[in-house]
C-alpha cells in the first residue's frame, strides 16, 4: 500500500493520555473494542458511540508508560476529551495532552530493519485495520529523524497520500461518515477490526448488535472508480438517489450507498451517476 521508499506523517493526528487506576474499566464501558487486549506491544482500533449507537469518534489506543495512549484526529481531540470527562463521574482517571509524539505510516516491509535499530523511543505497530499492510510509528520528531537516517525514506506529499488513501478506500471518518448518524456496520467498522463481539456491554452496543444479528444494515461504505468531473456529491442509480459521495480525489472516491442498489449495479455491470460523472462501485479490498 505504501512504497518501501516512502513514509507519511499524519499531521491530522494528536495524542492524549488516560491515566489512573480505573482507566481500563472506565474506557471498557464506552468503546466498541476490548480495551483489555491493549498492551505495550500492540495497538487496537476502536470507537465511541452515542447512547443510541451512532458513530462519534474513532481512535487508536495502546499502553504507554503506565497509561493509555489515545491517537485521534486533531480536530476532535478537545471534544473527545470533553465527552470522556462527562462520563468520568467518580472514576479515578486523568486526561492530559501528549503533544511531543507524532504519528507516521510506513511500509510493513521495513519492520525488521526498524526492530534491528532498537531505538527505545520508537513505538512500532501493525495497523490493526489492515492485515500486515501498514506500519504505524509513534515517536518524537528527533527519534524519527534518527530512524530515517538509516532508512532514507522520502515524505509522501499530501496529494500523494490522499490519492493512495482514497484509491484503497481507506476511510477518514472525519470526512467519510455522517457523524452522530452513521452506525458502525454502515462504516464497515467490523471489517476494520474495530468491534469486539465478545466483550460486555458498552455505550451504543445494543444497536450495533441488533443491526448485525437482524441483518438490518441498508447502506455501507463503498469505493468508487470515477469517470468525469464530480460537481456535487449525490449518487444515483437508475435516477434514484442511493447515497452520497464523501471523499474524492482524481479518479477515485469513497461513498456511503444503499447496498441492494449497488449490488444490482455490480451484478449487471452498470454504472452509478453523480451529476454527469459515471461511477463504478466496488467493495473495499479489506472488506472482501
Amino acid at each position: 500500500m505504501i512504497s518501501e521508499k516512502k513514509y507519511y506523517q499524519l499531521f491530522e493526528s494528536n495524542f492524549f493520555l488516560i491515566s489512573g487506576k480505573d482507566r481500563v474499566d472506565f474506557l471498557q464501558g464506552l468503546t466498541s473494542n476490548d480495551i483489555k487486549k491493549v498492551s505495550e506491544n500492540n495497538i487496537i482500533y476502536s470507537s465511541i458511540l452515542s447512547p443510541q449507537g451512532k458513530f462519534f469518534f474513532d481512535f487508536f489506543i495502546t499502553n504507554y508508560e503506565g497509561s493509555l495512549l489515545v491517537e485521534c484526529c486533531k480536530s476532535i481531540r478537545e471534544e473527545f476529551i470533553e465527552r470522556l470527562s462527562i462520563y468520568k463521574l467518580q472514576s479515578d482517571i486523568n486526561l492530559q495532552h501528549k503533544n511531543d509524539l507524532k504519528s507516521y505510516l510506513l511500509s510493513i516491509d521495513r519492520l525488521d530493519e526498524i526492530k534491528k535499530m532498537n531505538i527505545n523511543e520508537i513505538k512500532c505497530f501493525n495497523d490493526p485495520r489492515f492485515e500486515k499492510e501498514v506500519l504505524k510509528i509513534y515517536c518524537d520528531e528527533a527519534s524519527f529523524l534518527t530512524l530515517n537516517e538509516n532508512l532514507n525514506l522520502s515524505l509522501l506529499t499530501e496529494k500523494e497520500y490522499q490519492y493512495l488513501r482514497i484509491k484503497n478506500t481507506i476511510p477518514n471518518f472525519e470526512y467519510d461518515s455522517d457523524k452522530a448518524k452513521s452506525t458502525l456496520l454502515e462504516l464497515r467498522f467490523d471489517d476494520l477490526n474495530g468491534i469486539d463481539w465478545e466483550k460486555g456491554c458498552y455505550m451504543g452496543q445494543e444497536l450495533t448488535a441488533r443491526t448485525k444479528y437482524r441483518g438490518t444494515v441498508k447502506k455501507k461504505i463503498f469505493g468508487l472508480k470515477v469517470e468525469g468531473e464530480i460537481i456535487d456529491r449525490s449518487v444515483y442509480y437508475k435516477d434514484k438517489n442511493i447515497g452520497e459521495g464523501k471523499s474524492f480525489f482524481d479518479d477515485y472516491g469513497i461513498a456511503i450507498l444503499r447496498i441492494n442498489e449497488v449490488n444490482e449495479c455490480i451484478t449487471v455491470n452498470e454504472k452509478l451517476s453523480c451529476n454527469g460523472a459515471a461511477l463504478t462501485p466496488f467493495v473495499p479490498k479489506w472488506s472482501v
